[in-house]
């Protein structure tokens, strides 16, 4: 493969910060029918700690001021195929487990976002 072929394939993975920001609200907050503080909250958290890269699935990175896919894509659709997403349970609720349980719905709704953005708008032709 030629370099300047891998460089416009590498390109596919990644997209500005700011592009995949603006999309986010738009899907979530102008596109929607009501805005929950909750909600907010809960994407902020989860960029926030992608951003720190503090999460545990580990699907997206950001780097250089862009979002970027972790591995390869094949690997890493086999790899969301196989993920149970498990009823987040809490049962005495602290401020500890609120925080944690947004942050993790956060990091979430967020990675799925991303790899959705990046597979409808660069990876779709593969």
């Amino acid at each position: 493969m030629k370099k300047s072929d891998q460089i416009s394939k590498d390109g596919m993975f990644w997209e500005e910060q700011d592009v995949i920001k603006e999309a986010l609200v738009e899907h979530f907050f102008v596109d929607g029918a009501w805005t929950s503080p909750l909600l907010m909250e809960i994407l902020y958290n989860g960029y926030k700690s992608i951003n720190a890269n503090n999460t545990t699935t580990k699907f997206v990175r950001i780097e250089e001021n862009r979002f970027g896919l972790v591995g390869d894509v094949p690997s890493l659709f086999n790899s969301i195929v196989g993920i149970e997403y498990q009823p987040i349970k809490v049962n005495t609720p602290t401020e500890e487990d609120y925080e944690r349980n947004v942050t993790k719905l956060g990091c979430m709704i967020v990675e799925i976002f991303v790899l959705d953005y990046l597979f409808r708008y660069h990876i779709w032709f593969i």
